[in-house]
């Protein structure tokens, strides 16, 4: 760890591990639910549908910690400089842990908005906003101050913003019943299909750059192949639903295929740099030159 509010990711980690572990215990319950017989007392009180809801957004709250960790973490390094206000973001910490338990506590009294993965109310969805905007703020001062820009901070940045701007279409109310699902969906499949992965994409080459020694020309070159190739299977491989409400049969072809596809750049992205590795030591190593 070469810089101190690296250590921030620390207790992000730890929340999003203890998250993982209350959704692993939901999944259990409803897979309970499914294969015993439960007392009718329990369900009443505790019922599938609550567990489904905590299980599904518990989801959501670690893997947003666990972005976010992991942002603390890899911008002091790529930036070359300390956060901008590391106490803001144990605040930020601090307030989406005490959101997600609010809409833990509000599932069990049926305090929700009955869509999956964006069921807490209105009055929780403000403060993951400005939970959001504090962590952008915080990070995109960083960046500014330090003035140094990489391939693998701009793609980061450039799927979280994409990620919290996907989240306010699933914030309002649309009168008309299908444009209210139609937005949740959007929001959903865009988040897994296209934000996700820009993230994903920038973690990954860190990760491939620390692990491996790999030199970064290399791993942002194809850093830059990968992010092409997530956007255009990810937005395509959206069309598989499209089959469902009534488009074309086509659409059940080209969406199933780049849906297919989608692990492909992530496989690409680890495969190739790690085994140029190889390759490099195999190639320098000192018994290849007759040293012992």
């Amino acid at each position: 760890m070469t810089y101190r509010t690296q250590n921030i990711a620390y207790p992000y980690f730890v929340v999003a591990l203890l998250l993982f572990v209350l959704q692993v215990m939901m999944g259990l319950w409803l897979a309970l639910n499914y294969f015993a017989t439960v007392p009718q007392g329990v369900v009443d009180v505790f019922s599938f549908a609550t567990a489904r809801a905590m299980q599904t957004n518990l989801l959501v709250l670690w893997l947003l910690l666990g972005f976010m960790g992991s942002t603390f973490y890899l911008v002091p390094e790529e930036t070359e400089s300390e956060l901008a206000w590391p106490k803001m973001a144990i605040a930020q910490l601090v307030l989406l842990s005490l959101t997600g338990v609010a809409a833990l506590v509000g599932f069990l009294f049926g305090w929700t908005q009955g869509r999956p993965l964006l069921e807490i109310p209105r009055p929780l969805d403000v403060l993951v906003v400005i939970g959001v905007l504090m962590f952008l703020a915080n990070i995109g001062v960083t960046m500014i101050r330090a003035k140094r820009w990489t391939v693998t901070q701009g793609s980061l940045l450039a799927g979280l913003v994409f990620l919290a701007v996907m989240y306010l279409f699933g914030i309002p109310f649309y009168k008309n019943l299908a444009v209210d699902w139609y937005y949740w969906w959007w929001v959903i499949h865009l988040w897994v299909e296209g934000a996700w992965e820009l993230i994903a994409a920038a973690l990954t080459a860190f990760i491939l750059m620390k692990l491996t020694g790999v030199n970064r020309r290399v791993v942002e070159k194809w850093l830059y192949v990968e992010l092409g190739l997530f956007l255009f299977t990810g937005i395509a491989g959206t069309g598989h639903h499209y089959y469902w409400l009534g488009a074309p049969k086509y659409w059940l072809w080209i969406g199933g295929i780049f849906s297919a596809l989608e692990p492909l750049p992530i496989l690409l992205m680890v495969w190739t740099p790690s085994a140029m590795f190889v390759i490099g030591r195999n190639r320098w190593s000192p018994s290849s030159h007759g040293y012992t």
